[in-house]
């Protein structure tokens, strides 16, 4: 649902039509007694949906799956009859009711032992749609490709077109709040725009490349106006104006853009870049099987060649999305299923391979230190209802680093599974054990906004008992919102 309601929403941006419509493949093998038969038994099926500029994400995700649900409650109705009984006009360049279809492909089942099973891509040479975007799933994540009609787009247009649905997904999923309408979609031209304005930049040209991995990043190359950039100070200048997961990658200096007599930029004479971006540490190769096993997960899920277990993940570029197929790789690895926040006390691979030796103990206690300096009364960030705090790191860099920031999180699937009560307890616990005695605010986000909902009610039930930094709180609820402690929805408990 996630990923066609973002294509969707990307759609909509491109097209300004506040009305969606795509097609879908559904399998009708259900019945019985279709079983043992051969052949394919998928039907198409018409995804219709409206996109108002003023929706949510998280409101046009629940019309997405509200659409799909009533579409799969009539997928036996053979797309055909469909077609024949609305009579569309017919045009033989394009497709009837639709011209974008999307699919999601299930991971195959068990097969017996002695089978070696492979999925093998295989190419026509055209295209039956304008676009078809497909996904599949298998152990270690998900894969996808965009096929599209050469006669309407060229390779340049789509690789525009892939970018933007990164920075899209990547927006949605750390901020499913905020109005589709605007969600920041940048180009290479935009974040040129930005780069030239930052006075230490003379030039500047932003090209997809190849990251080794199968996939492509924009790699900035720019012209300094001084000898050397002072990077830390363009990362600072950029961080105020862009995504975070589009800033940590290595930024080329170049003496000139080489120019053919068309005075136009010619990429193809600027190097590939080495995507190992320019660090002070030295490169500290693994020093056993865990570290090395690990550091090649880092290089694939990264796309970073190579890294060294003393390499900082956010400073290698990693973010929220890639930490969640690093930790799916982890699991499928290592058999071990980490918390995300494991990369805020273990963000190198040497300290992560400790955590998975000692198979989780390291990171058995909940209170995680996404940014531990400050001088300011701590705050302590509860997530949503999967438990993981790692969104809360943009939320610490906004703040900055005289503003201590943790998050509170289980650890086990089990705890995650706990009740609200459950949660509150334990986490009030936990911080009885923490030792600090200096006032500190608790901040809940979605489901969190219910924990800490009930940590206010259980420090009242406390009376006499309950310990002194819990003797006075305070409830804030969003500007704006006209919720009740009731409903499910953000809050922010100060403990004075």
């Amino acid at each position: 649902m996630l990923l066609l309601a973002a294509l969707q929403v990307l759609l909509y941006r491109y097209s300004g039509q506040d009305e969606i419509i795509m097609g879908g493949k559904t399998n009708t093998r259900a019945r019985s007694e279709f079983e043992p038969l051969i052949g394919s038994f998928v039907n198409t099926i018409v995804l219709r949906s409206r996109i108002g500029a003023e929706l949510s994400f998280r409101e046009f995700l629940g019309r997405v799956k509200s659409t799909v649900l009533g579409a799969l409650a009539h997928s036996e109705i053979p797309f055909d009859d469909i077609v024949r009984e609305l009579a569309p006009e017919r045009d033989s360049s394009r497709r009837p009711l639709f011209q974008v279809l999307f699919s999601m492909r299930a991971p195959f089942g068990d097969f017996p032992d002695g089978w070696d099973v492979t999925d093998m891509e295989v190419h026509s040479g055209a295209s039956a749609f304008d676009l078809f975007v497909e996904f599949s799933e298998h152990p270690r994540g998900l894969s996808g490709r965009f096929v599209y009609s050469t006669d309407l787009f060229d390779r340049a247009t789509i690789q525009r077109l892939l970018a933007n649905f990164q920075v899209l997904l990547l927006e949605l999923v750390a901020n499913p709040d905020q109005a589709v309408s605007r969600v920041p979609l940048l180009t290479g031209r935009d974040i040129e725009a930005i780069l030239l304005a930052n006075d230490q930049v003379q030039a500047a040209a932003v090209l997809l490349r190849e990251d080794g991995n199968g996939g492509q990043q924009p790699v900035a190359y720019l012209v300094p106006n001084e000898s050397e950039l002072d990077i830390p100070a363009l990362r600072a200048f950029l961080r105020e104006r862009l995504p975070e997961h589009l800033i940590r990658r290595r930024s080329s200096p170049w003496n000139h853009f080489p120019r053919p007599p068309a005075e136009k930029l010619d990429g193809r004479a600027l190097p590939a870049p080495q995507f190992r971006p320019a660090t002070q540490r030295e490169f500290v190769p693994p020093t056993d099987d865990v570290e090395e096993r690990l550091a090649n997960l880092w290089q694939e899920v990264l796309g970073v060649y190579p890294i060294g277990v003393t390499d900082n993940y956010f400073d290698l570029g990693g973010h929220s999305l890639l930490a969640l197929r690093l930790f799916s790789e982890i699991k499928f690895c290592f058999q071990l299923d980490l918390p995300l926040g494991t990369l805020f006390y273990a963000p190198t691979v040497r300290t992560m391979a400790g955590v998975i030796r000692d198979s989780g103990v390291q990171a058995a206690s909940p209170v995680v230190p996404i940014q531990p300096e400050g001088t300011k009364p701590a705050i302590f960030c509860i997530g949503a209802l999967t438990g993981e705090v790692i969104l809360f790191r943009r939320l610490a860099l906004e703040l900055g680093q005289d503003q201590p920031l943790y998050g509170l999180q289980p650890f086990r699937l089990v705890d995650r599974l706990s009740t609200v009560e459950t949660l509150a307890a334990s986490y009030i616990e936990q911080l009885q054990k923490w030792g600090e005695r200096r006032p500190f605010c608790l901040l809940g986000y979605s489901f969190g906004g219910l924990v800490a909902v009930e940590w206010l009610a259980s420090c009242g039930k406390m009376a006499s008992s309950r310990p002194s930094w819990c003797s006075s709180t305070r409830l804030i609820w969003p500007a704006g919102r006209r919720s009740s402690p009731g409903r499910s929805a953000s809050a922010a408990i100060g403990i004075m």
